[in-house]
């Protein structure tokens, strides 16, 4: 299954730099990859292969929809990782989904802790107004105001971390 490797990692290279440069995964990206590995997975494998793809998408798809519902991510990355799925697998996508959300965790703590204009100052006194004045509004407009970043910074390393993982 080398192929399946080297296309995702071509088209995870490719959503890298555009989520870098234009904070967007284009659907032309993630829509072809979904049906090259649906077409590849059934040339290879008959309908099993079509099978894998289409359940490898489905999950990735169905588990980042409900990052995106609660608004933890974009609708790019979701269609992002139902094309990983639809390359690598089930499994390997709800890793690479689990390690990136850690990635992701270590970057946004990364930020907070070397954000300049007091953004770690502004958070705390967010978190203690929450507690005066028992209302979520003073956390929300924080939130708000948060410093993002793309979240492929956390996939690319997270998709290299699975499949080295699954190397050894």
């Amino acid at each position: 299954m080398m192929w399946t490797v080297w296309f995702c990692s071509v088209m995870l290279l490719a959503a890298f730099i555009t989520d870098i440069f234009t904070r967007k995964i284009p659907n032309k990206l993630t829509m072809t990859a979904c049906a090259a590995a649906v077409i590849g997975h059934g040339i290879m494998n008959g309908w099993s292969g079509i099978a894998y793809s289409v359940a490898g998408a489905a999950g990735g798809f169905g588990l980042m929809l409900l990052l995106f519902l609660v608004r933890a991510v974009g609708a790019g990355d979701v269609k992002l990782f139902a094309a990983i799925g639809s390359f690598m697998g089930i499994y390997f996508t709800w890793e690479t989904i689990i390690y990136s959300i850690l990635y992701g965790g270590v970057i946004a703590a990364l930020i907070l802790l070397a954000g300049r204009n007091g953004r770690m100052k502004r958070l705390c006194i967010a978190f203690m107004q929450v507690i005066w004045l028992r209302t979520w509004m003073p956390l929300k407009l924080q939130a708000a105001r948060q410093a993002t970043f793309p979240f492929m910074w956390a996939v690319l390393p997270a998709a290299i971390t699975v499949y080295y993982s699954r190397l050894l």
